[in-house]
């Protein structure tokens, strides 16, 4: 009766024990919740910038509607939502790609917004803050995340797939 008692105490205290244990980070939670709503909302918002540009221009400056430099401007904004969305389906299945395809996406995001910029200048004759304001805020988000999907644990325990 006493081995049986001592064998139940012994798997308690083992059980307890593996219980205590710490498991290492993961899964889309921590520091990971940002990236991943900004992979939501970001198509979102591009989507919604890019169809109340178009209404604008057209009300606003028809003349622009036969420019070049608009459509190329217009052809990256949706290039940019339609990887956003790809991305976003890579990082929700947790597969290990994502990580390639998010640092990617945040590089092309950085050139993307430059190209813009110039379009820009080229199109008004005019530099505006608020137009370079894109490619400075690609470029904090860049140096904050590269180096986080590069380096945490949570990423790679996570996409393993």
């Amino acid at each position: 009766m006493r081995e049986g008692k001592a064998m139940k105490e012994g798997e308690k205290v083992m059980t307890e024990s593996s219980e205590n244990k710490k498991s290492p980070p993961k899964g889309i939670a921590g520091w990971l919740i940002i990236p991943a709503i900004g992979l939501v909302l970001g198509p979102i918002k591009g989507a919604t910038i890019f169809f109340i540009g178009i209404n604008i221009t057209k009300s606003a400056m028809p003349e622009l509607m036969s420019d070049f430099r608009f459509w190329i401007i217009m052809i990256i904004d949706v290039v940019m939502i339609i990887a956003g969305i790809s991305v976003a389906v890579f990082f929700f299945k947790k597969r290990r790609f994502a990580v390639r395809a998010i640092i990617g996406f945040m590089i092309a995001s950085i050139v993307a917004n430059f190209v813009q910029v110039i379009l820009n200048i080229s199109l008004f004759k005019e530099v505006d803050v608020e137009i370079i304001k894109p490619v400075i805020h690609a470029c904090i988000f860049g140096a904050i995340w590269i180096p986080y999907f590069i380096r945490s644990v949570r990423v790679k325990n996570t996409f393993t797939e």
